[in-house]
């Protein structure tokens, strides 16, 4: 691998929730690191904080990029103090051309929506000249998500020009032995039908890095560039050696609160077996819902379960015509292929979930091991009640197998 790795930045944050309700959410910077490895390509001409009040802190940051840069790629790193930073929840690398182009990572959005009122990038590729962060500050209420209180570090290292890769997988027992596949596959009708699931699988690792994006015929340069190995796609159990995922769910409990307009039919987990138990719901809206509004919060257990992560409120019927809250997208993901629920508003008859497993290649968010409860509070029409309730709850295991 041939790599440019121009910049690397560490933001140190601490976040203070206090538990009395008339009392502020403290969110602050505490610390700010600049580096250049390529002062040929790029120099900071300034990196510093300054405290404006004992609880806010501005941030101001301006880069020149000397020549022009047509492809940055970053990794992203949230870590969290604890007897050291431990890496925690977020580890993802990124294309910020195509991230500029089109939005395309949930949890990038909202990094990028607590700064880009603060900044002059907000254009694709290509960057060059003076990049600017000016009196940026951390506002809680574009957060989005409820971070327990801590001290916290994001690095953000930066690459500038083109890695290059080649790869070859094997299974070595005696030396390189034939496993798992052997298949012939039309190419041609592939790309149009996508009909191999195999093929999809190798397909879907770096679909995301290529110009072989369309049927035959080919012709001219066909291009593999930037191409990286992400586990979270792979989504194919292997053997001892890797890490392996369990994600299940352990109990639901379905409530209405207004029975003349929601009527659970049935709300109950099967086991189909040890790491795979499936949920089932049928619920009956007797008169149309036209308004539908979703408090969702995530709760994981400590010593009983404890807010964590998410707290949010979702207009069900804006979410299903435009996406606009990027982890309510990463929640529907997760089982919109089992549901009917598929359209916009009015919701009327049997609402239904059947069949659905929790899949950690879709997950996307690598949780800590433990358990967690989804709790869905949902208010239909213009009622400040509750019409329903529904709480999912479900347990991450990591690392079910030692590495060799």
């Amino acid at each position: 691998m041939r790599c440019i790795i121009i910049i690397c930045s560490f933001i140190g944050f601490v976040l203070l929730v206090h538990l009395n309700a008339n009392e502020a959410i403290v969110f602050r910077f505490t610390n700010f690191v600049c580096e250049s490895y390529n002062k040929s390509f790029i120099v900071f001409n300034y990196c510093r904080l300054k405290a404006v009040n004992r609880n806010k802190v501005i941030l101001n940051m301006n880069a020149t990029i000397l020549h022009s840069a047509a492809r940055i790629t970053f990794h992203c790193r949230l870590f969290k103090k604890a007897s050291g930073y431990k890496p925690w929840t977020v580890d993802r690398t990124l294309d910020l051309c195509r991230f500029m182009r089109t939005g395309y990572d949930p949890y990038f959005k909202i990094v990028y929506g607590l700064f880009h009122d603060f900044s002059n990038v907000n254009h694709t590729c290509p960057y060059v000249g003076h990049q600017i962060v000016k009196d940026f500050y951390l506002r809680p209420e574009l957060l989005g998500l409820l971070l327990p209180t801590g001290d916290y570090l994001l690095a953000l290292h930066w690459m500038f020009g083109r890695n290059e890769i080649d790869t070859n997988l094997f299974k070595k027992a005696n030396g390189f032995k034939p496993w798992l596949m052997d298949r012939n596959i039309d190419a041609c009708r592939f790309i149009k039908s996508r009909h191999d699931p195999i093929m999809r699988i190798i397909y879907g690792l770096f679909e995301d890095f290529t110009n072989v994006n369309h049927s035959c015929p080919y012709v001219g340069s066909q291009i593999v560039e930037g191409f990286y190995l992400r586990p979270e796609i792979l989504n194919l159990p292997f053997p001892t050696g890797d890490y392996m995922l369990a994600l299940r769910f352990t109990n639901v409990v379905c409530e209405s609160h207004n029975k003349s307009w929601v009527i659970w039919q049935n709300c109950r987990l099967k086991a189909v077996s040890r790491s795979k138990v499936i949920l089932n719901m049928n619920a009956t809206v007797v008169y149309p819902a036209n308004s539908v509004k979703i408090h969702f919060k995530l709760f994981k257990k400590a010593n009983g379960l404890k807010p964590w992560l998410m707290d949010r409120n979702i207009d069900a019927c804006r979410f299903i015509k435009t996406r606009y809250d990027p982890i309510m997208k990463m929640v529907y993901g997760l089982f919109k292929d089992f549901t009917n629920v598929n359209h916009s508003c009015p919701y009327v008859g049997s609402q239904i979930v059947e069949g659905f497993y929790l899949r950690p290649e879709v997950m996307g968010l690598p949780f800590p091991t433990g358990d967690y409860m989804l709790a869905l509070r949902w208010y239909f029409g213009m009622s400040t009640s509750p019409t329903a309730d529904t709480n999912v709850s479900f347990s991450f295991i990591e690392d079910l197998l030692k590495r060799t």
